[in-house]
């Protein structure tokens, strides 16, 4: 993977050409300061090799905020408490959130449900 982080107004000081082309890159064909700034923001490039080329390929980014202090595990626990206090959906997490100071952060429900729907056989084997 490939990481590029398109800042407002600031060219890198180097004088590596490639690392000067990825910012005309990304904001070439941009006319006014308006695109231009609709272009700042995070770029990811993914490479990746492929021993079968007929069949589809899937790929899945798993990002997670650098502040948002959830982990899976963390996230799972607070699921499991909120199925344990009589909760029936992602929503119902929330509730979780009254006693702050008992459970500390929680997750949202959005977390939530991603972690859930993420996990699959290959996470289960850790």
């Amino acid at each position: 993977m490939k990481y590029y982080h398109l800042m407002p107004f600031f060219t890198p000081p180097t004088t590596n050409p490639t690392i000067l082309f990825e910012r005309q890159h990304y904001v070439y064909g941009a006319v006014t300061k308006k695109e231009i700034v609709d272009r700042f923001g995070h770029y990811y490039a993914f490479f990746w090799k492929a021993d079968d080329r007929t069949g589809p390929v899937t790929v899945r980014f798993e990002y997670q905020q650098a502040q948002s202090g959830a982990n899976r595990g963390k996230v799972l626990v607070h699921a499991m408490l909120m199925l344990a206090g009589g909760g029936h959906s992602c929503a119902d997490v929330e509730q979780l959130r009254v006693e702050s100071r008992l459970f500390g952060s929680v997750a949202s429900d959005t977390t939530t449900y991603r972690t859930l729907t993420a996990i699959d056989s290959a996470i289960l084997a850790d």
